[in-house]
């Protein structure tokens, strides 16, 4: 079965233009309208540095591991 994609929007009117395609003319066809979810960044780079940088960078960091690593495998 031949399938084609493309990327199209609804006019106000409720008109969805569809690209030419020739090889499915004077043929049954299903239609089927999937919604583009709408995906923006909740943050930016920037943002997400300033906010986690340096969250483990504690001078006992190392030691702190040992000391999990020590009790857990006990």
């Amino acid at each position: 079965m031949q399938t084609y994609s493309f990327d199209t929007k609804i006019s106000k009117e409720g008109i969805i233009q569809v690209p030419l395609l020739e090889d499915f003319s004077d043929i049954d066809v299903k239609v089927i309208i999937i919604a583009k979810p709408d995906i923006k960044p909740k943050t930016n780079v920037q943002t997400f540095l300033d906010k986690w940088s340096g969250f483990l960078s504690d001078e006992n960091t190392d030691d702190a591991k040992y000391n999990y690593l020590m009790e857990k495998y006990e």
